[in-house]
């Protein structure tokens, strides 16, 4: 007889089905090229500016819009008509270079950085 799972018995599946999908996702995982990797972000919520057009922003070369982060490459900022807004700072190179290509128009400053 073959093995079989009955935690579920509505839905039961075979032991070797269970080892197969499993050999499978191994297989899938061992030949792709490149795992994703975690990006370094941190989100700021913040009450302020009213109406700020959601828009990818150059740090300012003070260090006033980064906190003084020399990491900061970007953020992404907005805000509705009340002033709740929110930024989103960008640390990675490839987030930055992605995010750049969604808003190709960033507002630059003396600091910008061509790539």
């Amino acid at each position: 007889m073959e093995n079989v799972d009955t935690k579920n018995s509505n839905n039961v599946i075979s032991l070797d089905d269970k080892r197969k999908k499993k050999d499978e996702m191994k297989r899938i995982l061992k030949n792709q090229k490149e795992l994703p990797t975690p990006h370094e972000t941190s989100i700021i919520s913040w009450v302020g500016e009213k109406g700020r057009r959601v828009d990818f922003y150059d740090p300012c070369p003070c260090g006033c819009t980064t906190r003084n982060d020399p990491n900061v490459l970007g953020y992404l900022s907005g805000s509705n008509d009340e002033g709740e807004g929110f930024t989103i700072m960008v640390s990675d190179e490839e987030t930055y270079k992605r995010i750049r290509n969604v808003y190709p128009n960033t507002v630059k400053n003396s600091n910008s950085r061509e790539w």
